[in-house]
């Protein structure tokens, strides 16, 4: 897909979807597509821009890498008027990310000391829920249909609910070292059904192979899953695409040739078939959003050391 107008360089940093409706924050501009091109907000900007999230609703949040955001609560998002600048409560408070169920929308940030925070959106402010929650430099976070909020942390996750949280290890089943870059999770009624952790083979960032660990039935912990056949260096986003499916990409480590999508039906981690793989322009995945079970759009930088923009159907 495009971007209009077309910029001279730069990597995509977020992508979010609703039905009918992607948004893809790129080089602190921040762009809308409906369908066709992705349309840049005319006099948006925002520095640093990080993470972008969309509600169902049509809410648009943008923050970025220090301790400002731009809000888009009510009226027309596509117009930069309707964005209202918002602070956490502190400059060293700075934003790492953003997750939603429904309308309520949670922000995972660093603390002066690097701890990983927690903040929701409330009465259109800010409002810090957790001051530390016991680990440093949050990940990603996703939101439980109870208003749990699980955050990824480098090698385990926190469960966090009602002012509390408990950590839930990784078992490596003996497997090397691992660093996990994404997380997705699939609900039934209140309860999580099934639980996804990518990233990669390795530690201090240096990854040789694509890593994958499940949620443990009963919960309160991860497992991860036996090694198939290695690819690429890591992968940087997973999203639920239906009951017990998942789609993940990332990194190839610059083989042309290595999957660079793989999909869980149910049993096991495999590559999509050929056939489905993104072109070949896009060399690495840095975001991933699920529109609906029959659209998605991965975002990332391309062969030519500029931007990739996917949308898969089915």
């Amino acid at each position: 897909m495009s971007l209009s107008p077309a910029p001279s360089f730069g990597t995509p940093s977020a992508v979010s979807a609703r039905v009918g409706e992607a948004w893809l924050g790129m080089g602190g501009k921040l762009y809308r597509s409906t369908g066709g091109p992705f349309v840049e907000v005319t006099g948006f900007g925002l520095s640093g821009l990080k993470d972008v999230h969309v509600t169902p609703m049509g809410k648009v949040f943008a923050v970025s890498s220090a301790n400002n955001s731009l809000v888009c609560a009510s009226g027309d998002c596509s117009v930069a008027a309707n964005y209202t600048p918002l602070l956490t409560d502190s400059s060293a408070d700075t934003f790492d990310g953003l997750c939603g169920l429904g309308e309520r929308v949670f922000a995972i940030t660093n603390g002066g000391s690097n701890q990983a925070q927690l903040y929701e959106f409330v009465n259109n402010v800010w409002m810090k829920v957790s001051n530390d929650l016991g680990f440093t430099l949050p990940r990603r976070c996703v939101v439980g249909p109870s208003g749990e909020v699980y955050v990824l942390g480098r090698s385990f996750v926190v469960r966090y609910e009602a002012g509390s949280f408990a950590q839930e290890n990784v078992d490596l089943m003996g497997q090397g070292n691992a660093e996990w870059y994404d997380m997705a999770l699939e609900f039934n009624g209140t309860q999580v059904a099934t639980g996804m952790l990518v990233g990669g083979v390795g530690s201090g960032g240096t990854m040789t192979g694509y890593r994958y660990a499940r949620r443990n039935p009963q919960g309160g912990g991860w497992t991860t899953l036996p090694f198939m056949q290695m690819y690429g260096d890591r992968l940087n986003a997973v999203i639920s695409t239906g009951p017990s499916e998942f789609l993940a990409a990332g990194f190839t480590g610059g083989a042309s040739t290595t999957a660079r999508f793989v999909e869980w039906k149910g049993a096991l981690w495999a590559p999509v078939p050929m056939a489905n793989q993104p072109p070949t322009v896009l060399s690495s995945v840095v975001d991933a959003a699920a529109a609906s079970e029959r659209e998605v759009f991965l975002v990332g930088g391309s062969s030519s050391s500029g931007y990739a923009i996917i949308r898969g159907r089915r």
